[in-house]
């Protein structure tokens, strides 16, 4: 299956699932968030796979939200809308009953870094980082990162990389614990793959019972951190401070703007 933002291919037992956006550093812009979502439902039901890539077309994994595709939305139609697609998205990755790999082929930023911290392992080629500037642009952290860097990294390192918004590289996030392996670039499609190649050959309800005894352990704060993120973020759009940050960043993406 194939679209103008988003590519799912299927080898065997693995679907890859890959965001095409690369001249928007794939950005999530609200159709590429509900395709995801959409694409997402469909490889999970889909009885053929076992296992699922995620990962970025061009130079960049995912740059986080869109900010020059931002509607003026505000109050409560905006809040019920961001938190369905939030939701659905981290749900369809964490709720699955198969395994996801992150394949983070470059930078994972904001919602970016989010994604790959839900899969439930992230292989990373040498040139890619992940950071999370939200505060920077008046915003807060969002699609569950709380939870999931947490989880993964430990509270302590969570906090200080999502208040202060500094970049972590592939080498330091293995260092970490937060990538299984950091790769060549050319070579992490082939590596993610032979990962969930591997993976997919696992019993299934074994792998199954795995991801659900770690749900258990993050389901319940998982749901009220998604509800809480977007009552929050509905609130954080119409500060003067993030108004003001996503205009600086649209006049220095029309600066950088090829002529046309």
């Amino acid at each position: 299956m194939s679209n103008a933002t988003l590519d799912v291919t299927s080898d065997g037992p693995v679907a890859v699932v890959r965001l095409r956006r690369p001249d928007k550093l794939n950005a999530l812009d609200l159709r590429l968030k509900q395709e995801l979502a959409d694409a997402l439902e469909r490889v999970v039901a889909d009885p053929v796979t076992r296992a699922v890539v995620l990962t970025g077309a061009g130079r960049a994994f995912c740059a986080g939200a869109d900010l020059t595709d931002l509607a003026p939305e505000e109050g409560m139609p905006f809040r019920d809308r961001l938190a369905t697609l939030q939701a659905q998205l981290i749900e369809r990755i964490a709720a699955a009953p198969k395994p996801f790999v992150a394949a983070v082929n470059g930078a994972a930023v904001g919602g970016g870094f989010a994604l790959a911290a839900a899969c439930d392992v992230i292989v990373a080629a040498d040139t890619a980082y992940f950071s999370a500037p939200q505060l920077a642009l008046g915003l807060a952290p969002d699609l569950g990162i709380v939870a999931t860097l947490s989880a993964r990294v430990g509270a302590a390192r969570a906090r200080a990389l999502l208040l202060t918004g500094e970049r972590l590289t592939a080498t330091e996030a293995h260092a970490w614990g937060l990538v299984h392996a950091v790769v060549p670039h050319d070579e992490l499609d082939t590596e993610a793959q032979a990962l969930a190649t591997r993976l997919a050959a696992a019993p299934a309800p074994a792998v199954a019972a795995t991801k659900r005894l770690f749900g258990a352990l993050e389901s319940a704060d998982r749901a009220r951190l998604l509800e809480r993120e977007a009552a929050e973020l509905s609130l954080l759009r119409l500060t003067d401070e993030h108004a003001a940050a996503v205009a600086a960043f649209r006049a220095r993406s029309a600066v950088r703007a090829p002529a046309r």
